[in-house]
């Protein structure tokens, strides 16, 4: 069978889930390529669409050519980057057109978040992996807490500084990709950190924080930093993401934030070397991708 993947930019490769393309060996198109002739769109057997984003063009001419389309829903991509201030309404409703374009038309979706779930029958909810590649190490009393992330407009800063502000024998490692200034005598805040550097710095950490502001687009999310962040054994405190309390087997490993309690000492050691294995078999990447090719029926 012959697929064509359809993502918004190159930069989104650093994604397993985006490239789906190399685990079922197919053809990648991304929306800074030309538009394929339709010759040469007939050629393949199916379009896979990951990212809706200037995706109409080539969405429509599949849909005139009969060509089966299938979508892998990640994000809620009628809100992202909702908080942004400088991003104008018209962005909104069209990243919303061509989403809802595209659920509209695809003959099957797969979903990364229950809160994602289309209504339409022909979908299924399969889960963000991650790669775990180590092992489960304890971190006896290590009292660092990281957040990693690349925008900064949907993390909640003022909880951050509260954290820090009630936890002082504690260390913030903040990273994003865009410096943010967070004052704070504990907290620091760093350049994004890139993928290959990302598990020796978690290896020193405690605690991983997934603190959002409420949003539509948050609600969207099961954050592949969870994955990150259990990968490296840390435990893990989040707020304002349902998409974590939805996973019943991620969430056992987590803990919702607790606005009247904001000891992390008492966020500590929610899970053992045999959850973490547990963990590590059910969310794998292999185990995942598999499952998203086999119902859209990329193999």
């Amino acid at each position: 069978m012959k697929i064509l993947q359809y993502i918004k930019s190159n930069t989104q490769k650093i994604y397993r889930r985006y490239r789906l393309h190399d685990y079922i060996n197919s053809d990648l198109i991304t929306g800074d390529d030309f538009l394929p002739t339709k010759s040469e769109l007939m050629s393949y057997d199916k379009l896979l669409v990951s990212d809706p984003r200037s995706s109409y063009a080539l969405v429509s001419l599949a849909k005139d050519l009969g060509l089966p389309i299938v979508y892998d829903r990640t994000d809620n991509w009628s809100y992202l980057n909702s908080d942004t201030l400088n991003l104008r309404i018209k962005d909104y409703a069209i990243s919303k057109i061509e989403e809802e374009y595209v659920i509209n038309n695809a003959d099957k979706i797969t979903y990364s978040s229950y809160t994602l779930a289309p209504n339409k029958i022909n979908s299924l909810y399969v889960p963000n992996g991650g790669d775990y590649n180590l092992q489960y190490t304890h971190k006896g009393n290590t009292k660092i807490a990281t957040y990693i992330g690349y925008q900064s407009n949907k993390l909640d800063i003022e909880l951050i500084q509260k954290l820090a502000s009630f936890n002082p024998d504690w260390k913030f490692e903040i990273y994003l990709g865009v410096l943010t200034d967070i004052p704070g005598d504990n907290i620091s805040v760093h350049s994004f950190i890139p993928k290959d550097k990302l598990n020796a710095m978690l290896l020193k950490c405690k605690l991983g924080i997934i603190a959002f502001k409420p949003s539509a687009w948050t609600e969207g999310m099961l954050p592949l930093k969870v994955h990150d962040y259990i990968n490296n054994s840390l435990d893990v405190v989040y707020s304002n993401v349902p998409g974590i309390k939805g996973e019943s087997n991620i969430s056992k490993l987590c803990s919702e934030l607790d606005i009247n309690n904001l000891d992390l000492d008492s966020y500590l050691d929610k899970y053992n070397k045999n959850d973490w294995e547990s963990i590590s078999e059910l969310y794998s990447w292999d185990k995942i991708l598999n499952d998203i090719a086999i119902y859209l029926e990329l193999k």
